[in-house]
């Protein structure tokens, strides 16, 4: 999954709302627990936890070239 959060973000800009790739909660990408990337594209969460899995197998949450999880 792309970030929703592909342009930059300057003070007064509304949060941006992004899924953890993991447990699927929606947050602002402004003010994640944690971050990660993966292929060049940001990936943001809920938790160190769910970025703790997300590293140990990226694979398993990126959608591939279809839009589906891997």
């Amino acid at each position: 999954m792309k970030s929703l959060d592909e342009g930059r973000i300057t003070f007064g800009d509304p949060p941006r709302i992004v899924r953890d790739p993991v447990c699927g909660m929606e947050l602002d990408a402004k003010k994640p627990a944690a971050m990660s990337t993966h292929g060049g594209v940001a990936y943001y969460f809920c938790s160190m936890a769910c970025r703790d899995k997300f590293d140990t197998k990226p694979e398993a949450y990126v959608p591939n070239a279809a839009g589906s999880p891997a």
